[in-house]
């Protein structure tokens, strides 16, 4: 069981990654502050 959970963290890394190199840089940052905002926001409500 432990194994194939591995396997399939491994292969979503690799589709992410994958994405991650097709986006443009500047789209790429854009992502990274919103996904910032999102959890500060989430962070906000929860606490």
């Amino acid at each position: 069981n432990l194994q194939i959970k591995e396997r399939k963290i491994e292969k979503r890394r690799n589709l992410i990654a994958t994405i991650v190199q097709l986006f443009p840089r500047r789209l790429r940052k854009l992502i990274k502050r919103r996904d910032a905002w999102s959890t500060l926001n989430s962070n906000r409500i929860n606490f």
